[in-house]
């Protein structure tokens, strides 16, 4: 997920009211939302972690119980060209 901050900008201004305005965005970040899970590189090779102790409630189809999940696919840690998409899960 991308981060985005956005701000206004006036670019005509009266004493009485603000004639147009701008607005001006930038990516701030970009935030993993995962679930019960880490990554990290060394060398050549990615670890990953996940706590089986843990759960975040049944699936939407109701058959699994999640353990993990990375929320979709994403980059790894330090190359966004690789991507990762991780579910861990149990039957309910």
């Amino acid at each position: 997920m991308m981060v985005i901050a956005c701000q206004f900008t006036s670019s005509h201004l009266n004493t009485h009211r603000i004639i147009s305005r701008q607005l001006h965005c930038r990516a701030v970040q970009e935030i993993s939302i995962m679930k019960n899970m880490e990554m990290k590189r060394e060398g050549s090779k990615l670890i990953i972690e996940v706590d089986l102790t843990k759960d975040f409630g049944i699936s939407k189809s109701g058959k699994s119980v999640i353990i993990a999940s990375s929320e979709g696919n994403i980059g790894l840690p330090d190359d966004d060209e690789i991507k990762i998409g991780l579910n861990i899960y149990r039957k309910a």
